[in-house]
């Protein structure tokens, strides 16, 4: 009926729309911040789930080797976890928790890709050491702990600093994507986390995670620029410019200037107004509402 179309044509429409502003991800200022990004979540979201998973697989039925061996379950199926393995399980979960203090203390402090690149490299190294220590030692533990706490670190960057790399138009539809292509990396670990260790392959399948981290932390470097402290972009023009929001300010009112000229005597009028107004915010830090100035030295005073 009626209704029926109606629906099936603001669907349509919603998909053409969502099609078109994926389609400015291509655009050039903007397409190397997109595949660094899409690289670097897949490779996070495979180091996440890989270490997550074997927290658990490298000590599944409780031998003393971390092998899988069939058969080592109790009665009712429950597997046969020693006091010490449900210990340092415990532990490993826990290791996300400093993780995320540091990434939120680091974020603003060092910046973005500062952060984003160290705790990928820390989790490199970590991952590479577990790899290199048998993984039911005290040191495979630590090495366990530090990597899921790098690994929780980038994950919670990655989440801040994905939005602020790409223009207002597509900049939640950006997110929504390397969300969903880091589900590409969740799916194939398990392929390193069980299928690995029950082949007997544990310290390859860590020692090519330790790999895959280390290229993305290296990715990193092909990043535009650094978020922290500056304008954030509102076009494909204005993605890699580390600028204060006063100087972006002035070069949107030098763009107006340019098109003043051939401008239609309405345009140019609304135009002026603009101009007039982002002139005023850039230079002083005086914020109008309505017909009241507000300083932040003194209060509120009629004009």
């Amino acid at each position: 009926g009626p209704r029926l179309r109606a629906r099936a044509s603001a669907l349509a429409a919603s998909i053409a729309s969502a099609a078109a502003r994926a389609g400015e991800l291509a655009h050039p200022s903007v397409r190397r911040n997109a595949g660094v990004l899409a690289f670097i979540w897949v490779v996070n979201a495979l180091s996440y789930y890989t270490l997550v998973l074997l927290s658990t697989s490298t000590r599944e039925g409780g031998s003393g080797d971390g092998s899988l061996k069939p058969g080592l379950c109790q009665p009712g199926g429950r597997l046969a976890y020693s006091t010490r393995d449900m210990a340092a399980i415990f532990i490993d979960a826990c290791a996300e928790l400093p993780g995320l203090v540091c990434a939120a203390l680091a974020i603003d402090l060092a910046g973005r890709r500062v952060t984003l690149g160290a705790a990928l490299a820390v989790l490199a190294s970590a991952t590479a050491a577990l790899a290199a220590t048998a993984s039911r030692s005290v040191g495979g533990d630590a090495a366990l702990f530090v990597a899921r706490g790098a690994a929780m670190a980038s994950y919670t960057t990655l989440y801040i600093a994905t939005p602020e790399l790409f223009p207002t138009r597509v900049r939640s539809l950006a997110l929504g994507l390397n969300s969903a292509l880091s589900r590409i990396g969740a799916l194939v670990s398990p392929a390193l986390a069980v299928s690995a260790v029950r082949a007997g392959h544990t310290s390859a399948a860590e020692g090519a995670l330790a790999g895959a981290a280390a290229l993305a932390a290296l990715a990193v470097c092909g990043l535009k620029s650094e978020t922290a402290g500056v304008q954030l972009p509102e076009d494909e023009a204005e993605v890699g410019l580390a600028v204060s929001p006063a100087e972006v300010r002035l070069r949107r009112v030098s763009v107006a200037l340019t098109g003043a000229a051939s401008a239609p005597l309405p345009a140019l009028n609304r135009m002026s107004v603009a101009v007039r107004h982002s002139l005023e915010r850039a230079v002083s830090p005086t914020r109008r509402r309505g017909s009241v100035v507000e300083s932040p030295t003194r209060g509120a005073g009629a004009l």
